[in-house]
């Protein structure tokens, strides 16, 4: 199987909303455990994910939020080609989010140095989306120390009431 086929781009054949979908299920599937202190042993912790959250205090809307164990929220922005516009939004969801991700085919556009390099100065993440083998984490998103963090519990807040309802 050849990943990246040139002749046939993931990016000219697929969509975001596919790509999205597949983040859905990417996320329902995956588990977070946490050690009992008293015990040694393993807990899975709850999650809660939302698909399109908007997040006015940023003027954006998340493609993806993940809420793990009510505490850490991570922020995913799925784009099929324009690295620089989802650098940006990944970046303005700094100011609230523990971990911004960005989620792109690697075929959709040739993703330069400089990118790469700024991607990992800014602590963001990077998954490469293969249509036909799922999500490939590529560069780990680092906690973000710079958020604000009454921002961060007046949305982490809201997250939990979307879920609710």
């Amino acid at each position: 199987m050849q990943i990246l086929n040139n002749w046939h781009k993931i990016s000219d054949i697929a969509s975001e909303c596919e790509m999205q979908e597949q983040i859905d299920t990417f996320l329902r599937e995956q588990s977070f455990k946490k050690m009992d202190q008293i015990t040694g042993r393993f807990f899975e912790v709850p999650k809660i994910t939302i698909r399109e959250f908007r997040v006015p205090e940023v003027g954006r809307i998340s493609d993806h939020v993940l809420l793990i164990d009510g505490k850490r929220a991570v922020n995913i922005e799925c784009k099929l080609d324009d690295v620089e516009k989802v650098i940006q939004q990944a970046e303005d969801h700094l100011l609230w989010c523990d971990y911004s991700i960005i989620c792109m085919p690697p075929d959709g556009k040739y993703i330069p140095t400089k990118y790469i390099a700024e991607i990992i100065q800014k602590g963001i993440g990077l998954w490469y989306w293969f249509r036909d083998i799922g999500v490939h984490e590529f560069i780990n998103p680092r906690f973000n120390r710079k958020k604000d963090k009454d921002l961060r519990l007046k949305i982490i807040t809201r997250i939990k009431v979307d879920e609710i309802l």
